[in-house]
């Protein structure tokens, strides 16, 4: 597995869409000003070994923080993880609004944890989550920045912005990250440290990251029985640096889905990590002039299947307000043609896009395969 990163330009919209990957915290800090020469086994094509994991139990602060797109322009979801809740009458919450100074609107958040294979020789569970948050800020301006702090388990987060999603059919420019295949190697962290760099030049509307997200699935050169879930904390802060000043919108890949490929998580953990629309394996959400349809390529998408019939739906009602969405952008893990042996085509891919929408933009990415981009101006 490689960690790729790449540039897509579309000049006559301005609408820029760029691939990269991911980053930090308190307690624990991700190396991002390492040089490539200091992280262990990075030699092509390996993308080196894992860095130093997170003990998520060990920190009280609020962490792991991320946004997420809901389809309205008015809104954001928000998840975080702590070790611990706030103790009554107080609660977990967001403090948020358009200036640093009149954070006034509140969401309270809703929480919950997991438990991770049971030892039956210890009689205990390998891995128990940290508490994991999420919230709804509703009431933003769309197109407009604002603030927000986190109040959480007795520790406050530092006082973040984000860019509230444009109205439907603004004209207005976008920028996005786009990723695929991250995980929590050096290069992973190396890739994100690039993309913190370019949000210093530039703002960013959001991220697309096109599965096989933290490879919890295989840890330390071996693949264990049972996922590895400290990874996922671990990319989870790799992330925050990214994910907590734009929309961080996932779809999952065969590292989330596949039973073999993510060592018996089957998607349970992605639904757990991750707050998105729809089911959260395939949704779509309108930003300004485009709209993005997510789709899940370890689940057929044929005319027959629940899938394909929802996608059908979505496009033909997104073509019909072609006024307001002159772009579509359709982004999944498996691409929909391939080449590589191993990974081969996407299965149950029957289904011509262009058929329902004229001129879509479409992205594939999986692991060891020349990257897939499909661009139809309109």
């Amino acid at each position: 597995m490689m960690v790729r990163y790449a540039l897509l330009s579309i000049l006559s919209l301005s609408l820029t869409l760029q691939h990269n990957l991911v980053s930090t915290t308190s307690e624990y800090t991700i190396p991002y000003d390492r040089a490539p020469s200091e992280f262990e086994g990075i030699e092509s094509p390996s993308c080196g070994k894992e860095i130093e994991q997170m003990d998520v139990s060990a920190i009280e602060k609020p962490n792991q923080i991320r946004l997420s797109f809901t389809g309205d322009p008015t809104e954001m979801a928000i998840t975080w993880t702590t070790n611990g809740v706030t103790k009554e009458p107080e609660v977990e919450q967001v403090k948020y609004g358009i200036s640093e100074d009149d954070m006034k609107y509140i969401a309270t958040s809703v929480s919950h944890q997991y438990k991770w294979h049971w030892d039956e020789e210890k009689g205990a569970w390998y891995y128990t989550s940290g508490f994991i948050h999420e919230a709804l800020m509703i009431n933003l301006t769309p197109g407009k920045k604002h603030f927000y702090q986190i109040e959480s388990n007795g520790q406050k987060s530092d006082v973040i912005e984000f860019m509230a999603a444009p109205e439907h059919g603004s004209r207005s420019p976008l920028s996005f990250f786009h990723v695929g295949d991250v995980g929590t190697f050096g290069t992973s962290v190396m890739v994100t440290k690039d993309m913190m760099d370019r949000m210093e030049k530039q703002p960013f509307h959001g991220m697309i990251h096109c599965g096989d997200i933290s490879y919890a699935n295989k840890f330390d050169g071996e693949r264990p029985d049972n996922a590895e879930q400290k990874v996922w904390d671990t990319w989870g802060q790799m992330v925050e640096p990214i994910g907590s000043k734009m929309a961080y919108m996932a779809v999952p890949g065969n590292h989330e889905l596949d039973t073999w490929d993510s060592t018996n998580e089957n998607g349970k953990i992605y639904a757990k990590r991750f707050i998105l629309p729809g089911n959260e394996r395939y949704f779509s959400y309108g930003v300004g002039m485009v709209h993005f349809v997510a789709v899940s390529t370890d689940e057929s998408i044929d005319k027959t299947s629940t899938q394909g019939t929802w996608f059908e739906n979505v496009l033909t009602k997104i073509n019909e307000e072609r006024d307001k969405w002159p772009w579509l952008v359709v982004y999944q893990h498996r691409p929909i043609y391939n080449s590589n042996n191993k990974h081969k085509n996407w299965e149950g891919r029957e289904f011509n896009v262009s058929k329902v929408y004229e001129n879509p933009e479409i992205i594939g990415w999986v692991d060891n395969y020349p990257e897939l981009i499909v661009k139809t101006p309109r």
